[in-house]
């Protein structure tokens, strides 16, 4: 499904690939990803509204300089979370509510890159992150990276890229 801009409401179930272009766009409702989702431009912000949440149980990538922000995120043990940095411009998620986290965590490395910690996922609520990431890659392979749970304002995840 190609998703270009506008405003999807209510549940929202995607197996294929939803692929996002176009924005900004909004979700207002419940998004469960089973298949591949994934925003096309730096540029892309997601802008939940009205409590949106997305449970991904699948693929989910945010280049760098996406932002998606919602009320709430939950990444199944099947699902992988994509990262993108480039420079000092990551993909972030930045929610308000409940983040709870299994599953794969791949960064992936592109143009410029520089050394240092990135804020992936701002957590607006007073809740710590609840699970963890059970493995982490770095693309390229040649760069190493540690995942902190407790980041940012003690309650973000955070990775330090070397």
């Amino acid at each position: 499904m190609q998703w270009t801009g506008g405003k999807l409401d209510g549940t929202v179930a995607n197996a294929g690939t939803l692929t996002a272009s176009g924005g900004p766009w909004t979700l207002a409702g419940t998004l469960t990803n089973t298949g591949t989702s994934a925003g096309t431009s730096a540029q892309t912000i997601y802008a939940g509204a009205g409590g949106a949440t997305i449970n991904n149980q699948g693929q989910l990538t945010l280049n760098a300089g996406a932002v998606l922000s919602l009320a709430s995120y939950t990444q199944t043990s099947t699902a992988t979370l994509t990262i993108g940095v480039n420079g000092t411009s990551v993909g972030e998620i930045v929610t308000t509510g409940a983040v709870s986290l299994a599953g794969n965590l791949v960064i992936l490395l592109s143009g410029t890159f520089v050394a240092g910690t990135y804020l992936i996922i701002d957590n607006g609520s007073s809740s710590p992150v609840s699970g963890t990431f059970s493995s982490v890659t770095v693309n390229p392979s040649t760069h190493h990276a540690t995942v902190h749970y407790a980041g940012g304002a003690g309650n973000d995840v955070t990775v330090t890229l070397s």
